[in-house]
């Protein structure tokens, strides 16, 4: 199967946190290399100094928590569930 790597949709008011309107699936390096040119372009042209982008990593999917990190994010919080 694909690997995802993120999934966010844009949709913030003013001073509050950022979802990127982007979804990557990267399966190869260079795809990686492209997901992350987008995220800098993405940084660079649609935030302003401050803004934040909070994003969901699932924990299955160690590679998209890799290519997270190695984009500059950092983990932030941990989501719990259970299946009743």
């Amino acid at each position: 199967g694909n690997t995802g790597i993120g999934v966010a949709v844009e949709g913030a008011a003013a001073g509050s946190a950022i979802a990127p309107p982007f979804g990557l699936l990267l399966a190869s390096r260079v795809l990686w290399g492209l997901g992350a040119a987008a995220v800098a372009l993405f940084k660079r042209s649609r935030l302003n100094s401050g803004d934040r982008i909070i994003l969901d990593v699932l924990d299955t999917n160690p590679g998209g928590r890799r290519f997270w990190q190695q984009v500059g994010f950092v983990p932030y919080a941990t989501i719990m569930e259970s299946t009743v």
